[in-house]
């Protein structure tokens, strides 16, 4: 019905409708702030306990120099010692992508037929430390992928002073595998600089 030019006709409301994938976008940033917050907390406690440790020290020095105790030099050197790890710390807690990084280059470096069991980055050090499994294949046996792995990981910027620390044999399921330990020292500052190398 119109009166006077007015359309009285009812107006159907508009729905307002909600992207189910906004939704899960918004969640997942979310989830990687909060995930970048306990990062920074987990760091924060380090740092926290390695400063208290050098409090420690520093009263052990006062006691040392009061009484004339030898070995000062030694408790000196290891408070620098406690501050480089520190500072090691702080500049990894800054740059969460090192981790990415390292394991992504690590990836890269890796034969098809080696699997990592445990892994350990140690920053304070420069130091990565894993155990690992090769299984045996006709085309790539096992000590050749190794040595394979090896000169990867000796090409590679990221990386320096591979050593395999052991190696030993058994069967599992019918096929011969062979398990070994390496250690190896990675460059904190290229790690952190950019992603994985490209070959």
């Amino acid at each position: 019905m119109t009166i006077k030019g007015v359309d009285l006709t009812p107006v159907e409301k508009k729905k307002i409708s909600f992207d189910l994938m906004w939704l899960v976008v918004l969640g997942l940033i979310a989830l990687a702030f909060f995930g970048y917050w306990v990062f920074g907390k987990t760091y924060d406690g380090k740092i926290a306990a390695r400063q208290e440790e050098i409090v420690q020290i520093e009263n052990e020095i006062k006691d040392i120099e009061t009484n004339q105790i030898p070995g000062i030099n030694e408790i000196k050197d290891k408070i620098k010692n406690l501050r480089i790890e520190i500072e090691q710390i702080k500049k990894l807690s800054k740059n969460p992508t090192l981790y990415s990084n390292l394991l992504d280059e690590f990836r890269a470096r890796m034969p098809a037929n080696i699997w990592i069991s445990n892994l350990s980055i140690e920053p304070a050090s420069s130091s990565i430390a894993f155990n690992g499994t090769v299984l045996t294949l006709p085309e790539k046996p096992p000590l050749a992928t190794l040595a394979l792995f090896i000169r990867e990981l000796q090409n590679s910027t990221f990386f320096r002073e591979p050593v395999l620390s052991s190696v030993s044999q058994s069967e599992k399921e019918g096929l011969l595998v062979y398990s070994f330990q390496m250690d190896l020292n990675y460059n904190p500052d290229i790690a952190i600089e950019g992603g994985a190398e490209k070959r």
